[in-house]
């Protein structure tokens, strides 16, 4: 087992896996978005599946929130309701991909803007959360839950 990074990218442990500027190479195949084998699809799931339910634990605390006027919670309850459904989304697209090659085009912008639109709603909550240490308090404990699982799904799957 070999592990090697370029520097510029992501250290990927296995055998003789290297990352390149973010891409994964295996032997003379490379991957910029996939997986390089079940393992690494399996841990991208298992981040979906544990970020689903932060996230709607946290929706119900934000629309709970007294500190936030009914205008914000609206949006933030219909944006986050639209990025569970396309969370949901994402694991069905990730279980029809084939560990260890390349996704097609069409699949990577679909997967890479249903995560960034989690990151941009984490983002937003987290400038809401600047501005307003009440709410701040009702939304920390489950930032602190979410970032790093996120963080780590962009990494699986290849999203810089």
């Amino acid at each position: 087992s070999v592990t090697i990074s370029s520097g510029a990218g992501d250290i990927i442990s296995g055998n003789k896996i290297t990352t390149i500027n973010n891409d994964i190479t295996k032997g003379n195949k490379t991957i910029t978005h996939g997986f390089k084998d079940d393992k690494n699809k399996d841990d991208f799931i298992e981040k979906l599946d544990s970020l689903l339910p932060l996230i709607r634990e946290l929706q119900k605390k934000i629309v709970l929130d007294e500190n936030l006027n009914e205008d914000d919670k609206d949006n933030l309850n219909s944006s986050i309701t639209q990025n569970i459904n396309d969370l949901k989304n994402v694991q069905k697209e990730t279980k029809e991909i084939s560990s260890g090659s390349e996704i097609q085009n069409k699949k990577v912008e679909s997967i890479t803007g249903y995560i960034n639109k989690t990151s941009d709603i984490i983002g937003t909550l987290e400038e809401m959360a600047k501005k307003a240490s009440n709410f701040s308090e009702t939304i920390s404990p489950y930032l602190v839950q979410i970032l790093p699982i996120l963080a780590s799904a962009r990494v699986l799957f290849g999203i810089t």
